[in-house]
């Protein structure tokens, strides 16, 4: 049977072992948290970046439909063109 002694030297030597074990437990917490940290400054930035995206869809949108229109304005009106000269023609064609 071991005397008091060696069981309190060896209780001390576990105990010293559960406190180095504990900080470099503590040791990793801080160093996740400053990665957590990291992690939510990047999620942050995307969030800006997706923001900045989103308006640059917007603005492309708006400007596919002013050019849609534009092009159906022309279109009309080229077409408005081509059937005056046609009437103009056919009248042209009757007077003589």
């Amino acid at each position: 049977m071991p005397a008091n002694t060696d069981l309190i030297r060896e209780h001390g030597e576990r105990i010293a072992t559960l406190m180095e074990r504990g900080d470099h437990l503590q040791r990793d917490i801080d160093r996740l948290e400053s990665r957590i940290l990291e992690v939510a400054k990047g999620f942050a930035n995307l969030e800006v970046r997706f923001g900045v995206l989103e308006e640059k869809n917007t603005e492309f949108k708006r400007g596919a439909e002013a050019r849609e229109r534009k092009q159906w304005t022309v279109v009309v009106a080229g077409l408005a063109a081509v059937l005056s000269l046609v009437v103009n023609l056919v009248l042209l064609f009757f007077k003589k």
